[in-house]
């Protein structure tokens, strides 16, 4: 998917001091990538993984999966614990099995392919990595059912780092950014608070639906002024999580078409990273006599770094 330019428009009246005022109207266009969130249309965007090794597409709003991965892919497909979807490429998934090889997933095809299958040599000892999500900069994150850690795996050089241990919370079964925070489901039902770095963890709630294997960020409302639910997959059913009491409430019962199929994980391309709500405040300048010059400054708050800025004199002279 590609990212996509927003405009923003903000009007800016400068007097003019001249026999007869007038007020002349100058534009100012506000671009922002709206960084690592870019989705449009129905909420097609959650992925669910399913104990036969098929994954599915699922529409929040009519509580309807397509199926886009046949577990006879690959004759079978790997049952797949948890999967991550990064910005920019709505057509790739990566998928963790049960013997900590990390694989690609594309769905157009579909096909995969093992991407590492190093982790056990560089990680002896009892690990299961269970849960997964993209950072939007080139990283996946995961974290371990048997040991507790959580391990950081980078796209671009193929290798996994050890980040931290979260106390003794092992893996539930994923991981996502929600407004800003990422949380982590434990093996004892807990939802916790991680950050990266420096590495630390706090406990945030306890949620009071068990096997609660996958929770994920959903974006609705506009792009740059979100609104973001966690949604939780349970058995066969998904649910909406209040991160802050842990409360679960059921909201697609057997979501897949094969009723009963135990659901892994999920992920969304909107999980990835918050895009904070973006404004721009541009002061407005003193009256100004004919012939002379205004500095026009615009203080940008909220949003995703970098923006970009293009002036629009709009029929009166300027520069960038």
């Amino acid at each position: 998917m590609r990212l996509r330019k927003f405009l923003f428009s903000f009007a800016l009246l400068i007097l003019v001091n001249i026999p007869v005022q007038k007020v002349f109207s100058q534009t100012i266009y506000v671009s922002t990538y709206c960084t690592f969130l870019v989705w449009f249309g129905p909420p097609w965007n959650m992925f669910l993984p399913v104990s036969s090794g098929q994954i599915y597409q699922v529409d929040l709003s009519t509580c309807t999966a397509t199926l886009v991965l046949s577990a006879s892919v690959g004759a079978p497909t790997p049952t797949f614990f948890d999967i991550a979807i990064c910005p920019g490429s709505p057509n790739i998934l990566y998928g963790l099995d049960g013997s900590n090889n990390l694989y690609q997933i594309n769905l157009i095809g579909p096909s995969y392919t093992i991407l590492n299958a190093s982790f056990n040599g560089q990680f002896p000892g009892s690990h299961l990595l269970n849960s997964l999500v993209c950072d939007g900069a080139g990283n996946l994150y995961s974290g371990d059912a048997n040991t507790p850690g959580i391990y950081q795996y980078n796209i671009g050089t193929n290798t996994w780092a050890f980040i931290g241990t979260p106390g003794s919370y092992g893996s539930g079964g994923d991981l996502t950014y929600y407004q800003g925070n990422l949380f982590y489901t434990t093996t004892s039902n807990e939802l916790v608070n991680i950050t990266i770095s420096p590495f630390s963890y706090s406990y945030q709630a306890t949620l009071n639906q068990a096997n609660m294997f996958g929770v994920v960020a959903v974006l609705s409302g506009t792009l740059c002024n979100p609104t973001f639910d966690m949604i939780g997959s349970a058995d066969s059913t998904l649910f909406t999580v209040d991160p802050l009491t842990g409360i679960c409430t059921p909201l697609c019962p057997d979501i897949t078409p094969n009723n009963f199929e135990v659901l892994y994980g999920a992920t969304s391309i909107t999980e990835s990273a918050t895009v904070n709500p973006l404004s721009v405040a541009i002061p407005v300048p003193s009256p100004i006599c004919v012939g002379g010059s205004v500095t026009l400054t615009a203080n940008v708050t909220g949003g995703n770094p970098g923006f970009t800025y293009n002036w629009n004199p709009g029929g009166l002279t300027g520069s960038p």
